[in-house]
């Protein structure tokens, strides 16, 4: 019975929810074209765009990621200068939903990638190359790298939807942790997205 009592207690300790948020949205891709630059004269900018937030419900938080190229606008923060992109992204927002889960839940997504095709050609084998081919790494958690769990080793085609389930250990610290694709060859790549120029 103590022990019960026990794991009530850390459990309920424990519940402080942890955050796997996406990296200021340009999470999946790269830029596939120059975006427009234009400069504003407002000095009003607008702050950190709030993402949606999905959380985990009976243990379980099940949802669906789409990525897909979507236009956003981004404001840099000390210039003021409005840039208009198109950029791939979970969901068409920058950032991509936040996912709230607690220790001792799954996370269970369906990734559906409705990026274009890979071009052909591949750079003669130079990186990066499949840049449209995505998979899941929750950065930081620890958790399982098999399977379909935190598999950095998935590739994930373009056209293509997958299941991603990560069961977070009861014990897992609380904290803010963050999402994104980990594909070998064309990672950096894809973390380099958004930038407005050519």
């Amino acid at each position: 019975m103590e022990q019960v009592v026990e794991d009530a207690k850390k459990r309920r300790h424990g519940r402080q929810a942890f955050v796997i948020a996406a990296v200021l949205g340009l999470l999946v891709a790269l830029v596939t074209s120059c975006g427009e630059q234009e400069q504003t004269t407002d000095q009003t900018t607008p702050g950190f765009a709030q993402p949606a937030i999905r959380r985990s419900a009976q243990g379980t938080l099940r949802t669906t990621l789409h990525t897909r190229i979507a236009p956003n606008t981004l404001v840099d923060q000390f210039s003021g200068e409005t840039r208009h992109v198109r950029t791939p992204t979970y969901d068409g927002t920058i950032p991509g939903p936040t996912l709230v889960v607690n220790p001792g839940d799954t996370l269970s997504i369906e990734l559906v990638n409705d990026l274009p095709s890979n071009p052909k050609g591949q750079r003669g084998g130079f990186f990066p190359q499949d840049q449209y081919t995505i998979n899941l790494h929750t950065h930081g958690l620890t958790v399982s790298p098999l399977g379909i769990s935190d598999n950095i080793l998935r590739r994930m085609e373009p056209g293509t939807t997958n299941q991603v389930e990560v069961h977070i250990p009861r014990d897992h610290p609380s904290g803010t942790y963050w999402y994104h694709p980990h594909v070998h060859g064309t990672v950096t790549f894809q973390f380099f997205a958004g930038r407005p120029g050519c």
